[in-house]
């Protein structure tokens, strides 16, 4: 494209304080699932707000941001494996050059690795208990199905950490797996400070490219991120389009950024059918 590639944040995500949803009667909780649905709607994520869980997303992100360091200093580069579960270290494209700790998660609640960190498994348990029962009533309001038919239906599927020990260059944020849109019906990401970019919806003023930061309004740790991702944009026949994203670290500190890839398991099949193929394209599209 011309111009040039600007780098902006904002405007913060909509925030959708979900503790007290329980409390609202029908017509309350019907309010507040059009309200966050809207916003997937035209931003294609929220900033989620729940008390039960901050404490548990603190202890998290405190924890790997220790362990992280401790490896890093405990194993040299050469030594860290390149697999697919648990600690690694993957050889990738540069922006993805920094330590992972990825965990597959079935419904059932067994895991690979079979034993999660403490924390991690704290922050699950809270997620199923607060957050899922909210999402999985959105996700009814969204495909108009019975009220609790998707009651107990929804899971986390797999869990990625992310520990940026350095800042990211903005160039990297321009390597073709940069940007990419999530193979999930909804995505939770909490961070230890603001790393998500995604794309400006189209070009600025000058003719370039626009990448936002997205940012949160109060304090740290209050909120954390609701993605759409493929599955979900290809369930609601695109009325929810999957947010297309990168995460890197603006800071000179280290950053941590812990990514929940959420699914209805009895909805997945009729998902890959549309959504399949979809993540590829949107990634070349954007990188040409």
């Amino acid at each position: 494209r011309a111009g040039q590639l600007t780098f902006t944040e904002g405007p913060a995500a909509t925030r959708a304080e979900i503790a007290s949803y329980r409390a609202l009667d029908e017509t309350g909780r019907r309010r507040f699932l059009e309200g966050l649905d809207l916003a997937l709607q035209q931003d294609s994520c929220a900033a989620l707000v729940c008390g039960d869980v901050e404490e548990a997303a603190r202890a998290a992100l405190g924890f790997w941001g220790w362990e992280f360091s401790e490896q890093m200093q405990r194993l040299p580069r050469s030594e860290w494996p390149c697999g697919q579960i648990g600690l690694s270290w993957p050889v990738a494209a540069d922006m993805y050059t920094h330590p992972h700790y990825v965990a597959y998660i079935e419904p059932s609640g067994a895991s690979l690795p079979r034993e999660l960190p403490a924390p991690l498994a704290a922050l699950l348990g809270s997620l199923r208990a607060g957050v899922l029962p909210v999402l999985e009533d959105l996700v009814e309001h969204r495909l108009q199905l019975p009220t609790g038919s998707l009651s107990g239906q929804m899971a986390i599927v797999k869990a990625i950490v992310h520990y940026y020990p350095e800042p990211t260059q903005q160039e990297a944020l321009l390597t073709h797996a940069a940007f990419h849109s999530d193979d999930s019906l909804l995505t939770l990401n909490f961070e230890t400070s603001a790393g998500i970019h995604r794309l400006g919806g189209g070009c600025d003023a000058s003719g370039g490219l626009s990448i936002r930061r997205l940012v949160h309004e109060g304090p740290r740790y209050s909120s954390f991120n609701l993605f759409v991702g493929g599955y979900g944009q290809a369930l609601s026949g695109g009325d929810w389009r999957s947010l297309i994203h990168s995460g890197s670290n603006p800071d000179h500190q280290a950053r941590v950024s812990i990514t929940f890839f959420l699914s209805v398991p009895s909805l997945d099949g009729e998902a890959r059918e549309v959504h399949d193929g979809t993540r590829s394209r949107q990634e070349t599209a954007v990188f040409e």
